[in-house]
């Protein structure tokens, strides 16, 4: 029950249960700031939720991880987002989706990982007519 108790009263948890309480330039601002530095996913949803934009700050922690620089390329700048394209050009489903939804042709950057999957291979043959 203790935990629990400290859980609902920390920083973190009250950013994540209502981004829209933080008041701009407060103490609990700073603290959600640093720590949603901390991970590729907690960054991503601040720069969404809190900031509702890009968050130049995070965009080199956000760039590392495939997912979260899908997304962010995907919702926050809403196009290619070059430095994110060499985390999404190693996962095939990432890869895939980004040519899919952002470069919307061929990507052969994201080909070789691409390739490696079956079903992603076959998806991206299928729609921009190639032979991996």
């Amino acid at each position: 029950m203790k935990l629990l108790k400290q859980l609902i009263e920390s920083d973190l948890f009250k950013y994540h249960a209502k981004p829209e309480s933080l008041e701009h330039g407060s103490r609990r601002e700073e603290l959600n700031r640093k720590e949603a530095l901390k991970s590729p996913r907690t960054a991503f949803n601040y720069a969404r939720d809190v900031i509702k934009g890009r968050w130049p700050e995070a965009e080199d922690i956000i760039s590392k991880d495939p997912p979260h620089a899908f997304l962010y390329a995907t919702y926050i700048i809403g196009k290619r987002w070059l430095k994110g394209e060499k985390a999404i050009s190693e996962n095939s489903s990432w890869a895939y989706l980004y040519a899919h939804n952002i470069i919307k042709s061929r990507w052969p950057k994201g080909e070789k990982a691409i390739s490696r999957d079956p079903v992603d291979k076959h998806k991206y043959e299928k729609e921009f007519g190639v032979k991996l």
